[in-house]
């Protein structure tokens, strides 16, 4: 129940006014107003007293080309954002880790690890940029080690692609080593098949063995056809030596002996080698005069025994017999050479048949080396294609990340702020302020208010006896 003083109380349930609140706060203005300087007055002091924060921040983000590749940047096309922001946590992840954060530390003797580690942060956006926050007490310090990070982070990606590259490269210069060794391998293969069996083209080949039989054919039937005159000759000159001598008999001179029969053997042998020469070199080459002429010289050997077995088995000199003699001795000659020529022909024909038949099995196997070959060669090429392409990756690698923003010495500190600090304090201390007026205020009311009841009380005792009808010792 409110007593008779409770308008002296200004907390009393009646309340008071606005106008009785605004006519408290002006009686204590002056203390509303020095809580105010006090405290505008100690953020003040305390923010020029403390060591100014400068932050800096660099701005960049990772390329689809190097988030979702092994094979690093493209050059050439449009490099946008990979656009998953878990992929550029994974990224701001790996520059947090302690071995970035250590790296960076020994760049900035003056920024020691646990010092980097709570003056730095990320940020990544929903366009999944990364965003570098680095404070320092120096505002260039603040900016070299928000582009360090970036910096960190480029040179950490291009040494993992340079590694990549480079790893290739060795492995494509060493397939490179080995190839080119095979391809001088199937290549001296190919030289040694055409050398060993003079073929190049099965066709020009076939047309030259065609061409050869055919011309060994005709010389051959021509031979044929001497060897057949030169026997009616000397049946025909033995008949007349039969008829001139009677000494003669047919079949009295036996034109064989050992030297006779070598002598024909080394002229047919000789004529089995000019025929096969014949079709590879002239006949004004080296090789063929030398031929020439040791057929020559057997010829006339065979011709000097021929002539000197005759002779022995007559004894009718300067006569017609000796003159039919002599004539029946070049015959001899000239049925040896034909018989010389006819077995150097047929050999020689039979070579080519032969060689013929051996056409479609050796035009085979040279197809086979000559594709090995080829196929060595293309595959060099493209080995030299590619060593080419990553030599010049090596070299020209683009930058890994593209840097939006680079950070920045800045003007500014971020903390502290006086104005704003003192801006705040003022703000505080006005609110403070009116709470201590109205503490005040409430402290004066009370005490005034007991004041009030104690002298109440005091008139209440004095009033008490004569309420009673009796007197009082007023010594008690």
């Amino acid at each position: 129940m409110p007593t008779q003083h409770d308008e002296l109380n200004p907390y009393a349930l009646t309340g008071r006014t606005l106008d009785e609140y605004g006519v408290l706060l002006y009686r204590r203005r002056w203390i509303i107003l020095l809580v105010i300087v006090v405290a505008v007055a100690l953020a003040g002091y305390f923010s020029w007293m403390l060591t100014p924060q400068f932050e800096a921040r660099a701005v960049f983000y990772v390329p689809q080309d190097v988030a979702t590749t092994a094979e690093g940047p493209e050059a050439g096309k449009v490099r946008t954002p990979i656009g998953v922001q878990e992929i550029a946590e994974a990224h701001v992840t790996l520059l947090k880790a302690a071995d970035t954060l250590r790296e960076i530390s020994l760049r900035f003797p003056t920024k020691p690890l646990p010092e980097l580690f709570t003056d730095i942060d990320f940020v990544v956006t929903r366009e999944s940029l990364i965003r570098v926050f680095a404070r320092d007490d120096e505002p260039q310090t603040a900016a070299d080690v928000a582009n360090a990070f970036v910096d960190y982070f480029e040179e950490f990606h291009r040494g993992m692609i340079e590694d990549q590259l480079k790893h290739a490269l060795a492995g494509v210069e060493q397939k490179t080593a080995e190839v080119t060794l095979e391809k001088e391998t199937a290549e001296s293969a190919v030289r040694l098949f055409q050398e060993t069996y003079t073929i190049a083209s099965l066709k020009t080949e076939q047309v030259g063995l065609e061409e050869q039989r055919l011309r060994f054919q005709e010389n051959l039937k021509l031979a044929r056809l001497n060897q057949v005159q030169a026997d009616q000759r000397i049946r025909g000159l033995e008949e007349q030596l039969a008829i001139e001598g009677q000494a003669y008999e047919a079949g009295e001179i036996i034109m064989s002996n050992p030297v006779i029969d070598s002598l024909r053997e080394q002229l047919a042998r000789i004529e089995v080698e000019m025929a096969g020469k014949s079709t590879d070199i002239r006949t004004d080459h080296p090789d063929m005069v030398a031929q020439q002429q040791q057929y020559e010289r057997t010829k006339e050997s065979l011709e000097s025994e021929i002539a000197r077995t005759v002779q022995s088995k007559s004894k009718l000199p300067g006569t017609l017999y000796a003159h039919l003699r002599q004539q029946l001795v070049g015959e001899y000659v000239d049925q040896a050479a034909n018989a010389a020529r006819i077995a150097g022909f047929t050999e020689h024909i039979d070579g080519i048949n032969e060689r013929i038949h051996m056409l479609p099995l050796l035009s085979l196997q040279l197809d086979q080396i000559t594709e090995e070959a080829t196929r060595k060669r293309e595959l060099l090429a493209e080995l030299f294609r590619n060593r080419n392409a990553l030599t010049t990756r090596v070299l020209k690698i683009p930058n890994v990340v593209v840097v939006l923003e680079r950070a920045r010495a800045p003007k500014d500190p971020i903390f502290p702020k006086p104005f704003l600090n003192m801006g705040i304090a003022a703000l505080g201390g006005l609110i403070a302020g009116i709470l201590y007026a109205f503490l005040l205020d409430y402290l004066e009311s009370t005490k005034r208010l007991r004041k009030l009841r104690i002298i109440e009380l005091q008139e209440w005792a004095k009033a008490l006896p004569d309420a009673l009808g009796a007197p009082q010792d007023r010594t008690q």
